[in-house]
């Protein structure tokens, strides 16, 4: 049980983190070396290794 919650938990922090970085423009986001194709294959990443 306890694995699903931290499970649970990582995705919350993950979600919210995301949702920050798809606020950004995507001049803020190269500034960080980042484009959208980026933060789309960071959301998938998380997805696969869950």
């Amino acid at each position: 049980m306890l694995d699903y919650l931290l499970r649970f938990e990582y995705w919350l922090d993950n979600r919210s983190s995301s949702r920050e970085l798809y606020r950004m423009n995507d001049r803020d986001l190269a500034d960080m070396g980042l484009s959208k194709a980026d933060v789309d294959g960071l959301n998938g990443a998380f997805w696969e290794n869950s």
